[in-house]
């Protein structure tokens, strides 16, 4: 796919917010689970040491696509094989029963906290999508942007990660907001065991995630 190509896509997914129609925006954030991250591809990053990993929405022939990209290269606007193109599936079972695990630091989530909020986006993505476009001071996010430390502590011991949609609560704790929870490898007889979060919705733009930062929006 051309850089031309991913940007339409992205486009695509700006216009589908703009239209506004919530059926059609829940149906596109529902069509999937997750996407994978592999470690090879893990480590065309790690050389960079970027802040963050973005993780673009794009639709491509009415499927959701994730156009992946580390920090660095999109500020400078390098997209010269620096793009990830991941599809949005089933690849693993979010009702699967897994272990409990240790809270290890600030970033890292317990079992129970991650299902909860992947089971939260699964049952309230309507009511958060309503919350959203009731409010003027809203925006609907184009980007994900996930802490590249996230995949450094996960890929220390293993070769796929898997990242799903959450919903956390704000810090209102009422308001509900979209993440993207980042896993160790899910499958065939293994069990997943770590979880990371504090992934940030783009926009709102912010000083830590600035617009110059997003090469990819136009």
């Amino acid at each position: 796919m051309t850089l031309n190509e991913i940007k339409a896509c992205i486009l695509n997914w700006e216009n589908i917010i703009k239209e506004g129609n919530s059926e059609t925006i829940i149906h596109y954030l529902n069509q999937g689970f997750c996407f994978q991250i592999t470690k090879s591809e893990y480590l065309k990053w790690k050389d960079k040491k970027p802040k963050n990993i973005h993780a673009y929405l794009g639709v491509y022939n009415n499927k959701l696509k994730f156009f992946i990209i580390d920090s660095k290269s999109d500020k400078n606007g390098d997209f010269s094989d620096t793009i990830l193109i991941k599809d949005f599936t089933y690849g693993i079972d979010p009702s699967e029963i897994i272990k409990p695990i240790t809270l290890k630091k600030k970033i890292t989530l317990t079992e129970n906290q991650a299902l909860d909020r992947s089971f939260r986006w699964h049952i309230r993505c309507k009511e958060w999508l309503q919350s959203i476009q009731n409010d003027p001071l809203k925006q609907m996010f184009r980007v994900i942007s996930i802490p590249f430390q996230n995949y450094v502590q996960i890929f220390q011991s293993n070769t796929i990660v898997t990242n799903f949609f959450g919903l956390h609560k704000g810090k209102t704790n009422e308001a509900l907001e979209i993440e993207i929870i980042v896993s160790n490898e899910y499958g065939e007889h293994k069990i997943p065991n770590e979880y990371k979060d504090l992934t940030v919705p783009v926009p709102p733009f912010s000083a830590q995630n600035s617009r110059i930062y997003f090469n990819l929006l136009d």
